[in-house]
C-alpha cells in the first residue's frame, strides 16, 4: 500500500502534532508500506511572523520519503496582517483565541497544491494532517479523478469557539477520519462525520526513551539549581497557557520559597515568558529556549512536577512523556486533557487559566512528594498499557482503501478499515471502524 500524508510541518520541526504524524508514518514505512511526507520547509507554523526553514529538499527519515515546499514569505506577511486586522476586530477571548481561517493558516503554495492532487492518482490512501491548516482543509478537494482514498487526520483543538466551516466540510468529505480521544471523536460527529468512518487513534511514546535518571544528575546537566522544581516543557506559544503557570510562580515561591519554575521549549512567536523573567528579575523563574529530542528525558527527570495549562489541545503529549519519566502532571481542565488524565490518580486538574488554582495543586504535590511519585507510578503504568501495547499495531491500522473493480468510478467506493490503539486513555478495548460509503 501507498500511503501519502499532508503535513504542515515535518521532523526535524518539534511539535505534538508532527510526532504524532512522524510516528504513524515511519510505523506504516516500518511494515513494508510505501510512505510519503508531503510539507513546507518551515520549521516552525507557516505563516507566522518567524516560520524558520528546515531541509534539504527531498530526504528520507525513517524509511519516509519527505518532500519540502518552500513557503510563500509574501504570502505569510499577508496572512500575518489579516490576523492582525481580524484580533482588532475582534479580540481573543479569556478561553483561546479567535477562530483561525484555513486561509490565513495555510500554507498557501500551487506547487505543493500540484503534488498534493498526483499523490492523490499515485496512492491508495491520502492522509491530510492537522487542522485548521489547508494540508488538512485542501486534499479532498484536491483529488479530482484520482484513486486514493482520503482520510483526516485532523488533530483538532477543542475549544469554546468552535471551529471554522471549511473544517467540519472537508471531514465530511473524506472516507475515513482518525480522532485522538473519544471527546474529538464526538466533536467530529457533531460537525457531520459518519460515526462509522471514525477510528481512535491516540498519540504515544516510547517508555524506552525515558529511562530512569537521578533528579540531581539531570538538574547538574541542565545546570538547573538543586532543589524543587516545577516545568513547563512544550511549545512556547500563546495558547499553552504559560502565562497561567507564570501568574502562580508568586504564590508557590511563597509557599515552598526554594522552587525553581522552569519553562523551556521552543518558541511559537510568543515571547511573554523571556519578557515576565526580565521583568521578575528573580533567578528562581528559568526560560530556556529549544532543546534536543536527545535532552528530553533529562528535562523531564529534572521535574518534580509538570506544569501543563494549556487552553485547548487534541491531545496533549506532553502529559504522556511526563508519564513515562514517572513525573505528575498537573493539567488544565480542558476537554481533551480531561479524556487523559485520571483527576486525583495520575494527575490533578484545575480550571483554565485559574493561577491560584494550578499554584495550589502544584504545591500540594511539593509538599507531599509521595503522592506526587505515586501519581508518576500511576500514570507510567497507565500509558503502557494503553498505548505501548497497541502502538506497534495501529500504525498498521491507519485508514485504507481497497481498488476499486474494473470499471468501476474511481474513489466511488471506498472501503476502510481503521483500527484504534486498545484503550484510548478513557476507554478499554480496541476500536474498530469499517466503511463503505460514497464519496459526496
Amino acid at each position: 500500500m501507498k500511503v501519502t500524508f499532508v503535513a504542515a510541518n515535518y521532523a526535524p520541526s518539534v511539535g505534538g502534532a508532527q510526532e504524532h504524524v512522524r510516528q504513524v508514518a515511519e510505523g506504516l514505512a516500518g511494515r513494508g508500506h510505501q510512505v510519503d511526507v508531503i510539507t513546507t520547509d518551515a520549521e516552525r507554523p507557516p505563516s507566522g511572523s518567524d516560520p524558520g526553514r528546515v531541509g534539504p529538499r527531498r530526504e528520507v527519515l525513517g524509511g519516509v520519503a519527505v518532500e519540502r515546499y518552500p513557503v510563500a514569505h509574501r504570502l505569510a506577511r499577508l496572512h500575518r496582517d489579516a490576523r492582525r486586522v481580524r484580533r482588532r476586530v475582534r479580540p481573543p477571548v479569556h478561553l483561546g483565541t479567535p477562530v483561525a481561517t484555513p486561509l490565513e493558516c495555510g500554507p498557501l503554495s500551487a506547487r505543493m497544491a500540484l503534488a498534493v492532487r498526483a499523490a492523490h492518482r499515485r496512492s491508495d490512501v491520502v492522509v491530510g494532517c492537522s487542522s485548521p491548516f489547508l494540508t488538512m482543509v485542501a486534499p479532498p478537494y484536491l483529488r479530482g479523478s484520482g484513486r486514493a482514498a482520503s482520510v483526516a487526520m485532523p488533530l483538532l483543538h477543542l475549544r469554546l469557539e468552535g471551529f471554522h466551516p471549511w473544517i467540519g466540510r472537508a471531514l465530511v468529505r473524506c472516507e475515513g477520519v482518525t480522532a485522538s480521544t473519544s471527546d474529538e471523536r464526538r466533536v467530529q460527529v457533531g460537525l457531520g462525520v459518519d460515526p462509522g468512518a471514525v477510528a481512535l487513534l491516540p498519540p504515544g511514546t516510547d517508555p524506552a526513551a525515558f529511562p530512569p535518571i537521578e533528579q540531581a544528575t539531570a538538574r547538574a546537566r541542565l545546570g538547573l539549581p538543586e532543589g524543587p522544581t516545577v516545568g513547563y516543557l512544550g511549545r512556547l506559544a500563546p495558547h499553552k497557557g504559560i502565562d497561567t503557570l507564570l501568574d502562580a510562580a508568586p504564590a508557590i515561591w511563597a509557599a515552598v520559597p526554594g522552587t525553581t519554575v522552569v519553562v523551556a521549549g521552543a518558541s511559537a512567536g510568543w515571547d511573554g515568558a523571556a519578557q515576565r523573567q526580565r521583568a521578575l528579575a528573580d533567578d528562581r523563574l528559568v526560560v530556556r529556549g529549544a532543546f534536543d529530542e536527545v535532552d528530553k528525558a533529562t528535562w523531564y527527570a529534572a521535574c518534580d512536577v509538570v506544569a501543563f495549562p494549556s487552553r485547548e489541545e487534541s491531545f496533549g503529549m506532553v502529559m504522556v512523556e511526563a508519564w513515562a519519566a514517572r513525573r505528575p502532571v498537573v493539567a488544565a481542565d480542558v476537554h481533551a486533557v480531561r479524556t487523559i488524565v485520571r483527576d486525583g490518580i495520575d494527575g490533578l486538574l484545575v480550571p483554565v487559566g485559574d493561577a491560584a488554582a494550578l499554584a495550589a495543586a502544584v504545591v500540594d504535590l511539593l509538599r507531599d512528594p509521595d503522592r506526587a511519585r505515586g501519581f508518576g507510578r500511576a500514570g507510567r503504568a497507565r500509558r503502557g498499557r494503553a498505548v505501548v501495547g497497541g502502538h506497534r499495531r495501529r500504525l498498521g491500522g491507519l485508514p485504507r482503501r481497497d481498488r476499486p473493480a474494473p470499471g468501476r468510478r474511481p474513489g466511488r467506493e471506498a472501503r476502510l478499515t481503521c483500527a484504534g490503539s486498545p484503550g484510548c486513555w478513557s476507554e478499554t478495548g480496541s476500536t474498530t471502524s469499517t466503511v463503505a460509503r460514497s464519496r459526496p
